[in-house]
C-alpha cells in the first residue's frame, strides 16, 4: 500500500559516516538498521556517504534528505561547509545531535556554520527533566516526555479536538536555541521542556546515580527547546520548496526501541517519519493503530 500511495520515483536519503554516527548497518539496539527497513518499507531509497573518504568532491549528489545521525566526533571544516552548500542550494537536512558527554563536558559537533543559516544554534548541556510526571521513573531525568509545538512535521502529536495523540518520548538531549545571525531563517519549535527542567554541562558520574540530580548554582534554567524546524526562501521559482532542516536534540529518536513503543508512547518515531515527509517534501505515511480485540460469542 505504501509503495502505491508513494507514486513517482523514490526519494534517496543519505545518511553521513566518518564522524562514528550511527550506522545503518547496526542491527543493535543502537545501531539503524531496523530504521533502514522501515524508510525502505516507506519507499524510500537509504544510502550512506563517507565525508572523509577520499574523493568526495560531490557526496550529496542525487540525495533528496541528508540525515546526520549523532555523530560522535566533529566534522572538519571542509566537511561542513560541503553540507552546507548542499543545503544552501536547495537540498534538506535531518540532523540527530544528542550530547556525547564525558568528562570536559559535551562535545562540539563542528556544524554550528551549518546550521546558523535556519536560525538553530546547539547547547552544550544535557537537559534533566525535574517535572514528576514528565520523567520516567529511574531515568534520573534523562528520560522523559515532551511537549510537541504546531508545525507540518508535528500535526499527528498535537493535541486537536478531544483526541489524545501518541505522547513523545526523548532520551539524552541537548538543548536547541534560535540563532541571531543576519540572514538566518526563522527556525520553528517542535519540541519542548518544563520550566522544571535543567541543564547540566556533563554527566560525569553518572553511573553512581540513585536519584534525579539536584539543580545546582551553574546549571541552566528551562524550559528548552528540544527540536526544531526551519524553511530558507526557494533558491530558484520552479523549486518545490526552500532549503529546509529538522534538528532534534537527541540522537536517540532514530534507534530501534522508539518505533517498538505502544503507540501511546510513539511519537519520537512518528516525528522522525513526518519529518522526512516534509522534507523530502512527500506524502505523510498515515500508520493505523490496531483495534481492540473483541471476542466472539
Amino acid at each position: 500500500i505504501r509503495n502505491v500511495v508513494r507514486e513517482g520515483a523514490r526519494a534517496r536519503l543519505c545518511f553521513t559516516e566518518g564522524h562514528g554516527e550511527a550506522s545503518t548497518r547496526d542491527g543493535s539496539e543502537r545501531g539503524l538498521f531496523f530504521l533502514k527497513n522501515v524508510l525502505e518499507k516507506d519507499n524510500y531509497d537509504v544510502a550512506s556517504v563517507d565525508l572523509t573518504a577520499p574523493g568526495s568532491g560531490e557526496p550529496f549528489a542525487g540525495c533528496a534528505v541528508v540525515i546526520v545521525p549523532g555523530p560522535r566526533s566533529a566534522f572538519a571544516a571542509g566537511e561542513a561547509e560541503r553540507l552546507r552548500t548542499y543545503l544552501m542550494t536547495g537540498g534538506s537536512g535531518l540532523f540527530a545531535l544528542g550530547p556525547t558527554p564525558d568528562a570536559a563536558g559535551v562535545d562540539p559537533t563542528g556544524l554550528s556554520s551549518v546550521l546558523a543559516p535556519f536560525g538553530v544554534r546547539l547547547g552544550g548541556t544535557i537537559v534533566v527533566e525535574a517535572a514528576k510526571d514528565r520523567a520516567l521513573p529511574d531515568s534520573y531525568g534523562v528520560r522523559f516526555f515532551a511537549d510537541p509545538k504546531p508545525h507540518a512535521t508535528t500535526m499527528g502529536l498535537v493535541v486537536r479536538d478531544e483526541r489524545e495523540p501518541p505522547r513523545v518520548l526523548v532520551q539524552l538531549s541537548r538543548p536547541l536555541y534560535h540563532a541571531t545571525e543576519a540572514g538566518a531563517a526563522v527556525a520553528t519549535d517542535l519540541l519542548v521542556s518544563s520550566p522544571e527542567s535543567f541543564g547540566i554541562a556533563t554527566a560525569d558520574g553518572a553511573a553512581t546515580w540513585t536519584k534525579t540530580p539536584e539543580k545546582r548554582p551553574e546549571d541552566t534554567s528551562g524550559p528548552f527547546v528540544l527540536a526544531m524546524a526551519a524553511e530558507r526562501e526557494k533558491t530558484h521559482r520552479d523549486a518545490p520548496h526552500g532549503p529546509r532542516v529538522v534538528v532534534l536534540g537527541a540522537s536517540t529518536a532514530l534507534f530501534e526501541a522508539n518505533f517498538r513503543e505502544p503507540f501511546g508512547v510513539r511519537g519520537a518515531a512518528l516525528l522522525v517519519e513526518s519529518s522526512l515527509s516534509w522534507l523530502a517534501t512527500k506524502p505523510e505515511i498515515v500508520d493505523i493503530p490496531p483495534k481492540a480485540d473483541v471476542a466472539a460469542s
